[in-house]
């Protein structure tokens, strides 16, 4: 999962304006406390000013990256990817439950797994 934090991470860096990693950070880092509180943190750590919402929608955008990660990965690590065979990984890792709001529909009979840009 790693990997995944450092992809993330990338990510923000290479698109200015994305706070993905660190809305994420923050939350993880700071469960116990608010959006309000999160988004007052997320603004000392990026120099500029985070409302509660900009900071709720953030995190909303960074969970799906975040998990288009998680399954590119998870794809990345097996032979012979399928999406059968990833939904089985995801399951075993237990991780299944985070990643499954954001597969599309026809997740295993598409034959496609998530690419991330």
């Amino acid at each position: 999962m790693t990997s995944v934090w450092e992809a993330l991470e990338n990510h923000q860096r290479d698109h200015p304006g994305n706070l993905a990693h660190t809305v994420l950070r923050t939350l993880v880092d700071h469960p116990q406390e608010d959006s309000g509180q999160l988004a007052a943190r997320v603004s000392s750590l990026c120099g500029r000013t985070i409302q509660a919402e900009a900071f709720r929608k953030q995190v909303s955008r960074a969970r799906r990256l975040f998990a288009e990660l998680l399954i590119a990965e998870t794809a990345r690590t097996l032979d012979d990817a399928t999406p059968l065979k990833v939904e089985e990984e995801l399951i075993d890792i237990g991780v299944m439950k985070y990643v499954q709001p954001f597969l599309p529909a026809d997740w295993r009979s598409s034959g496609k797994l998530i690419e991330v840009d």
